[in-house]
């Protein structure tokens, strides 16, 4: 899994976490965008601690449609996340703990990549937060009115100012034509 955290890019391998120096961009080949359609959706208890340990969501919904069956606190009555009152603008929570405008249950886009450096490796997952996915879907279109699939191309990832992590997403170059040929065959992996 590849990291935003503290506006910084950052994964673990072997028990190892490997940070990306402040401002490093991250060049990458997008394998699949999950879902294809909508965002998948979770929910934490409890608010964000940078030194907390790795823990799945209270709940979750990887279609954005409905609380996945194994969701440990799914809200009592809800049926999908339309209705669930975790889901609606002023249900989020700031980090000094008081109300904000946001959602409390946050949307995300998983992207499957690979980084152009090191496309023989297995692909990684980057979770795409809400308030970066007006800049996936403008990029997303853009190559889509040039008829460009996303794994022909290497994307550039930084980071924009605001003072949260935001990501921005800009095409740097195509792949030749034999590493095209291998991102479009690992993007069809069980990987």
């Amino acid at each position: 899994k590849m990291s935003i955290k503290g506006k910084q890019f950052r994964y673990m391998k072997d028990d190892k976490e490997f940070v990306y120096p402040m401002g490093s961009a991250l060049d990458i080949i997008i394998l699949a965008v999950d879902p294809e359609q909508g965002v998948s959706k979770s929910w934490y208890s409890t608010n964000y601690s940078e030194n907390a340990e790795f823990t799945l969501p209270d709940c979750f919904s990887s279609d954005g449609i409905r609380p996945d069956p194994q969701a440990a606190m799914t809200p009592p009555n809800v049926r999908s996340c339309a209705e669930c009152p975790k889901n609606a603008f002023g249900s989020g929570i700031d980090s000094s703990g008081k109300a904000s405008k946001g959602k409390a249950c946050a949307d995300v886009k998983n992207l499957f990549i690979v980084e152009s450096s090191a496309m023989g490796e297995s692909p990684m997952v980057l979770r795409v937060p809400a308030t970066s996915l007006k800049a996936l879907s403008n990029y997303g279109r853009l190559l889509a009115k040039q008829r460009v699939p996303m794994q022909l191309v290497v994307t550039r990832v930084t980071f924009t100012d605001a003072t949260h992590p935001q990501l921005e997403f800009n095409p740097i170059n195509f792949l030749s034509a034999e590493d095209a040929k291998a991102m479009v065959e690992k993007s069809k992996s069980e990987d």
